[in-house]
């Protein structure tokens, strides 16, 4: 039987079980109208919210605006999230994005190549459109870098603003099936993943697997 040690109280003969003392790592889905912060004067709703007493042990590698949904990596392990966040590791990052109007090829390719910015020029994106309507489009954008609003930005600066905008991969970590709200542990496998990410920093890395 498959538990969640993070959620569930196991017990073997009234005996509680507990986790070796370890670091946590987990994969949480931030919802829409939820706050990547410890506390809000505004009181306004926080992810903590959503991880009860686990949430005092965890912090968040980086954070996603207040209207941003998706995947978020939290851990105990202070070390790990520093690399997660270090641009030296260039961890590419994949979100599903909606926006206004239908982006043409020319508009595409500069979000590819590179758009300026009040900060300077944003590097080379990964960038795939997936279905286009009368009034809005979907794309998926993949980046490496960590520009205050990225992704937001580039769009409207060729004149497409995001409706929508929802992280679903973090380097190999994927959100697939994860609701909204829910969180699970990083499998070792996982965990392995991102470590190989960092021992080869400094070396060409590959475009994520999940964008074509």
């Amino acid at each position: 039987m498959t538990v969640n040690p993070y959620e569930s109280d196991v017990r073997v003969d009234g005996k509680k079980l507990e986790l070796p003392k370890s670091h946590l790592y987990l994969a949480f889905n931030k919802p829409r109208s939820a706050l990547v912060t410890k506390s809000d004067p505004l009181e306004r709703r926080t992810i903590w919210s959503y991880l009860g007493e686990l949430g005092a042990k965890l912090n968040s590698a980086g954070r996603l605006d207040y209207d941003t949904e998706g995947l978020i990596i939290l851990s105990s392990d202070g070390n790990f999230l520093q690399k997660l966040t270090h641009p030296r590791y260039e961890i590419w990052k994949t979100y599903q994005v909606q926006v206004k109007g239908v982006p043409s090829d020319v508009s595409l390719e500069t979000l590819r190549k590179g758009v300026h910015l009040d900060d300077g020029v944003t590097r080379p994106a990964r960038v795939k459109l997936n279905r286009s309507g009368e009034t809005s489009t979907w794309i998926e954008i993949s980046i490496h870098e960590g520009k205050n609003h990225q992704v937001k930005r580039m769009c409207e600066a060729i004149g497409h603003p995001v409706v929508k905008l929802r992280r679903i991969a973090i380097g190999p970590l994927e959100l697939k099936s994860l609701k909204p709200g829910k969180y699970r542990p990083l499998k070792p496998q996982e965990i392995q993943a991102f470590e190989k990410i960092f021992v080869s920093s400094g070396k060409a890395l590959p475009m994520p697997r999940h964008v074509s």
